[in-house]
């Protein structure tokens, strides 16, 4: 245990020491029991698991108007990278561009997930794929990202399909997979998985 506390504290203070150096506000949660407890509630019973309150704590942030973007990344990931988040922002249609005729034309997309590795099919049939991943996630702040980060916390209590998914593998990772391939034109194409390993 002592070996993953230092771990955590060296990639807290990478990830806080990669925000000073680009001039972003950098904010690690750190909530009590009863607090966590508290952002978990939908009213159902069992909880949901603590997974969940990532979808939760984004929202938080998201409520933070001068907040252009909010980006989330796990406690046990770092950014191995100088180069400024806007360039990933760029390269994957987050940012407004130029039109070429010196106005700048609003980016449709809204969200930047991370790849995670998936098998589907069963014995010699299994196969691996890529899909998206809230373990780093960036969301551009307007009322439509907020509504759909909504939409992904009621997902599992409007849907019957994903109601398990508030307390069983792989939780709000399945369900915000059913949730934003119903909106392919606002989330970034997924990068290959190999960027974040």
């Amino acid at each position: 245990p002592e070996e993953i506390a230092n771990y955590w504290t060296l990639t807290h203070h990478l990830n806080r020491l990669y925000s000073l150096l680009h001039g972003y506000r950098f904010y690690r949660p750190e909530l009590t029991d009863a607090e966590v407890s508290a952002l978990l509630d939908d009213g159902r019973s069992p909880p949901r698991r603590v997974q969940w309150a990532i979808v939760r704590l984004v929202q938080q942030a998201l409520e933070d108007r001068s907040c252009h973007f909010v980006a989330w990344l796990d406690s046990d990931a770092f950014i191995v990278s100088s180069e400024p988040l806007e360039t990933v922002l760029a390269q994957n249609g987050l940012l407004d561009h130029s039109a070429g005729d010196g106005h700048h034309a609003r980016s449709p997309r809204l969200f930047f997930f991370a790849s995670a590795a998936a098998a589907h099919g069963l014995g010699p049939e299994v196969r691996r794929a890529a899909n998206i991943s809230d373990h780093f996630m960036v969301v551009r702040n307007t009322p439509l990202a907020r509504r759909l980060m909504e939409h992904w916390w009621r997902s599992p209590l409007v849907d019957p399909e994903l109601e398990r998914f508030r307390t069983e593998l792989f939780l709000e990772q399945t369900a915000m997979n059913e949730v934003f391939v119903d909106v392919p034109e606002l989330v970034a194409p997924t990068p290959p998985l190999s960027h974040f390993e």
